[in-house]
């Protein structure tokens, strides 16, 4: 019967008709075929040293003048786009010394990922809770503890200006 079908190949199970000995042919060839999976390497420990990595990259670049405002759009139409930007990015990481390579689609990806960890650590920064006597007190020993955990990144390049508030406010309070 596999000579029907111009099969050469021997099969451990038996064939009962065309649409069978498809669904082999495809198995086997999945079988010889299998890509290795991509290791997923950390973003914040993949470079040369313990101060360089993918992320500090993306950070330092991020905060770099008018970069951010540049791949979110806000110098109006200058032909731009987030892929090229994110092409700049790359680059950047590999000039580095950064040897894992990231592709563009990988930094959209983690600028997405950082935007949504900011506004989660914006708004409960913003969220205030009713009946507390000493806010100020409550806000930072909170802030401390728990920007840090969503995205240390976030917490420290993008939100310097709160955290020094409440550095400020709660060394005041302890002396």
């Amino acid at each position: 019967m596999l000579s029907t079908f111009g099969a050469d190949e021997q099969f451990k199970k038996n064939i009962c008709g065309k649409r069978c000995y498809n669904a082999m042919v495809k198995a086997q060839h999945q079988d010889h075929t299998v890509q290795p999976a991509k290791k997923r390497i950390p973003w914040h420990n993949d470079g040369p040293s313990s101060s360089v990595s993918s992320l500090s990259v993306l950070i330092k670049w991020m905060t770099d003048g008018k970069n951010y405002n540049r791949y979110r759009g806000g110098d109006g139409q200058t032909g731009e786009t987030k892929q090229t930007l994110a092409g700049e990015v790359v680059a950047a990481i590999a000039d580095s010394g950064v040897k894992t390579p990231r592709s563009p689609k990988d930094v959209m990806s983690k600028i997405s990922g950082l935007e949504t960890s900011f506004r989660v650590a914006a708004d409960w920064l913003n969220n205030t809770g009713q009946g507390v006597q000493n806010e100020t007190d409550l806000r930072a020993a909170i802030l401390h503890s728990r920007l840090q955990r969503p995205c240390p990144a976030t917490a420290k390049a993008l939100l310097p200006r709160q955290i020094r508030q409440l550095d400020q406010a709660t060394n005041a309070v302890g002396s």
